[in-house]
């Protein structure tokens, strides 16, 4: 999950037993990367737009459209889904973005993607 935390220490010499033991806040944990979650909906047939937002993105990200019955991270999840048109199958990094820094880009797209059928 993205998002910010504060890192709060106890020395090893506390008994670091409950809150009062973690009284010294030692810096910002912020965890970047896409939003999760999001749900599309394209019409089966017509080119659409796949955008993810979120921050630390970069035009070197890639994507893999798999279906259901497989998990990303698992085996199955390096290979496309036969549901999406060969043609239009996105192999390199986005085409559209958006973001001052290129290393810490806040969106990016693929377009031109056709569903031709549902897992």
């Amino acid at each position: 999950r993205s998002g910010s935390f504060n890192v709060c220490w106890c020395g090893a010499h506390d008994a670091c037993i409950g809150p009062a033991s973690y009284n010294m806040h030692v810096g910002v944990l912020v965890a970047g990367g896409p939003k999760q979650g999001q749900v599309h909906n394209p019409p089966l047939g017509v080119p659409f737009t796949y955008t993810l937002e979120g921050w630390g993105l970069t035009r070197d990200d890639r994507i893999r459209i798999i279906d259901h019955t497989y998990s990303c991270g698992n085996d199955g999840a390096e290979r496309m889904s036969g549901g999406v048109w060969h043609s239009s199958v996105p192999v390199l990094g986005p085409s559209l973005s958006s973001g001052d820094d290129p290393g810490n880009l806040t969106s990016v797209a693929w377009e031109g993607i056709i569903l031709t059928r549902v897992s």
